[in-house]
C-alpha cells in the first residue's frame, strides 16, 4: 500500500515533464492544473493509478529477487569493517535466506530518486529541443547505467531493471496503439520513443530501493 501511494503521488509529477515538454499528449481523460494562469501539471486522471501499480510491482519484485537469489552484494561481510557497526542491532539488516543484508540508506534512496527525476526531465528536454536520436540514447543510457551501478549494482536489481525496461515500454505500446490513451510527438518505435527504456531502467533502482527500505522498516 505504501509503495502504491508513493508511486501515485510521485508519478504524475514525473510524467508531467513529458507533458509540459510536449513529448506526449493525452487523449484519454487528460487534465491540467494551473496556478495563476501558469500550467504546472499536465497529465491524465488514470496516470496516478498506473504509477501506483508500478510502484507495487517493481518494489515487490526487488524484494522477492533479493530473497530468491540470496543476493549478497549488500551483505555485511562484503562491506568494509569500518562501515559496519558490529554492536548494532540486527534490526539494521534485512534478513535474506538467513543472511544479514545491508538495506540501502535513506540518503541513497533519495539521491537515486532525485537522479531518476532529473533523467526524466532531461529526456523531455532532449526530445523537445530536437536533440539527435543517437545522442539522446547515449546521454540517457549513460545516466541510467551510472545510476544503477552507483545506487544498486546487484543481480536482483539488474534483472528487475531489465524487466522494467522491457515491460514498461510494452505496456505503453499497448496503451498507445490499442487504447489510444495518448501519443508521442516524435515516436520512432511502434508508437513510442525508442529511448524510453533507458528511463524505465533507471526507474528500477529508484523504485526498487524504496521498496527495499520500506520492507526493512516494516519488518523492524
Amino acid at each position: 500500500a505504501l509503495m502504491g501511494l508513493a508511486g501515485a503521488l510521485l508519478g504524475p509529477w514525473l510524467d508531467n515533464y513529458h507533458g509540459l515538454f510536449g513529448t506526449l499528449n493525452y487523449n484519454l481523460y487528460p487534465f491540467q492544473l494551473r496556478l495563476n494562469e501558469h500550467e504546472i501539471l499536465k497529465s491524465a486522471l488514470w496516470v496516478p493509478s498506473l504509477f501506483g501499480l508500478a510502484g507495487v510491482i517493481i518494489g515487490g519484485l526487488y524484494v522477492w529477487l533479493d530473497t530468491a537469489l540470496k543476493d549478497h552484494s549488500r551483505s555485511s561481510a562484503a562491506s568494509s569493517p569500518s562501515s559496519v557497526n558490529t554492536t548494532s542491532s540486527s534490526n539494521q539488516f534485512l534478513i535474506v535466506g538467513g543472511n544479514k543484508i545491508l538495506p540501502p540508506t535513506v540518503d541513497s534512496v533519495l539521491y537515486c530518486i532525485s537522479l531518476f527525476s532529473a533523467q526524466y526531465y532531461l529526456s523531455g528536454l532532449l526530445d523537445s529541443s530536437g536533440c539527435p536520436l543517437v545522442l539522446s540514447h547515449v546521454i540517457l543510457a549513460a545516466v541510467a547505467i551510472w545510476g544503477f551501478t552507483k545506487f544498486d549494482n546487484t543481480l536482483g536489481g539488474l534483472l528487475a531493471s531489465l524487466a522494467t525496461a522491457v515491460g514498461g515500454p510494452a505496456i505503453e505500446i499497448g496503451l498507445v496503439n490499442f487504447l489510444h490513451a495518448y501519443s508521442y510527438t516524435n515516436a520512432d518505435l511502434w508508437g513510442v520513443d525508442s529511448w524510453i527504456p533507458w528511463v524505465y531502467f533507471l526507474g528500477g533502482p529508484a523504485v526498487g530501493n524504496l521498496g527495499r527500505i520500506t520492507w526493512h522498516k516494516l519488518n523492524q
